[in-house]
């Protein structure tokens, strides 16, 4: 009898559990990131006549290096967030893995951009 109070005790303290503010907050950056990179080259691509072509690639080169920071910042706190012990981690978790995404997807198309200079 003990163990089952127990039991129904740690379920309703699992359920009030908050949700992790650095896991909130690295969720957050992960998406703000992935949604300027793809706002700054839809506009460029939009207008590809009317924009100098020298301005295009310091803005590009401008925003991916923001975010490339940001997504360092975001990763940092998705893994602190998920180290918490009395937290939810739901958001830190999509936060790391947003933000790898990120990273990972940036390093494709560097690479990508490099070979085709050659």
């Amino acid at each position: 009898m003990d163990i089952i109070i127990k039991s129904q005790d740690s379920d309703k303290t699992a359920s009030r559990l908050k949700n992790s503010g650095m896991g909130i907050a690295s969720f957050t950056i992960g998406l703000i990131i992935i949604a300027s990179f793809f706002i700054t080259l839809g506009v460029i691509a939009a207008s590809r006549e009317d924009i100098d072509s020298e301005l295009a690639e310091k803005v590009v080169v401008a925003v991916i290096l923001v975010d490339w920071i940001l997504s360092f910042v975001g990763l940092g706190l998705g893994i602190a967030g998920a180290h918490q012990q009395q937290r939810k981690n739901l958001f830190a978790i999509i936060g790391v893995i947003v933000n790898i995404f990120f990273l990972v997807g940036l390093m494709l198309l560097i690479a990508l951009s490099a070979s085709m200079a050659k």
